[in-house]
């Protein structure tokens, strides 16, 4: 991104929780010149409407396949 131009980096994360993964990820974000990187999503509130708004619909979609 540096090489286009870019003058600030910021890495979002998309991991639910902290670890060797996410660590891992984030140095390595942070070695690339990213000058922060986003915590885990861990109990985002957001993330558990998707969560329980998905499987609602694949619920719905079972009992109509079943009708």
């Amino acid at each position: 991104m540096r090489g286009a131009g870019a003058t600030r980096i910021l890495a979002a994360s998309y991991f639910l929780a902290v670890g060797r993964l996410y660590d891992a990820a984030a140095a390595s974000a942070r070695r690339g010149g990213a000058l922060g990187v986003a915590a885990p999503l861990a109990d985002a509130q957001e993330l558990a409407e998707v969560v329980v708004d998905r499987a609602l619909g694949v619920v719905a979609q079972s009992q109509r396949v079943a009708a």
